[in-house]
This record gives C-alpha cells, sequence and structure tokens, in this order.
C-alpha cells in the first residue's frame, strides 16, 4: 500500500514540474512581445552574473578549507553573492524611485 502511495506521488510530482515547465513556454509562443520582456529580464541578470564573477575573487580561506571549497567555487559564491547585492541595490533605487515619483505626482 505504500509503495503504490509513492508510485501515485511521484507521477503527480513529475506532471506538476512538466506542467510548471510547459505552460510558460506555451503563454511565451502565444503572447511573444512580452515574451521579449521576458527574455530582455534574463538576460540582465545573465549580464549582471557574467560581471559579477569577473570581478569575484578565487581565494581560499581557511574556513573554506575546512569546507572543502576550491578556488572556482569561491569565484561562483562570491559572484552569487555579489549579483544578490546588485540587484537588492537595484531593487532598493527602484522601489525608492517609484515612491518618490509617487509622492510628487499627488502633489
Amino acid at each position: 500500500m505504500i509503495d503504490l502511495g509513492l508510485i501515485i506521488g511521484y507521477i503527480l510530482f513529475v506532471l506538476a514540474v512538466l506542467g510548471a515547465v510547459a505552460f510558460p513556454i506555451l503563454y511565451m509562443v502565444k503572447h511573444p512581445k512580452e515574451a521579449k520582456m521576458t527574455f530582455m529580464g534574463v538576460g540582465a541578470m545573465l549580464v549582471i552574473f557574467i560581471l559579477a564573477y569577473l570581478v569575484s575573487g578565487s581565494e581560499v580561506t581557511a574556513k573554506y578549507d575546512l569546507l572543502n571549497v576550491n578556488g572556482s567555487e569561491s569565484k561562483l559564491i562570491g559572484a552569487g553573492l555579489i549579483t544578490s547585492y546588485i540587484v537588492g541595490f537595484i531593487t532598493i533605487v527602484l522601489t525608492v524611485g517609484s515612491q518618490v515619483k509617487s509622492f510628487i505626482a499627488n502633489r
């Protein structure tokens, strides 16, 4: 009985993953203008990550050595952190800018 439940659960999980992948693709095919904006956003994120990767260091500290992190993994970790900082900063600037613009427009 437990085996049957696990099999049904796995099947439902696979169907959910397929649906989560297929429906956005179908939506992008039907609405190419919105897909263009999506690809621009993904491209911008990719550019930010590549720039962060190029800037990040690959030094291995003692703490990284204890965790068996090598130089390339250290560089990826640094790139992820720098990307998060940049995206967070952009988010804060856009949020504050939107609020200031709204405040000025409503005066």
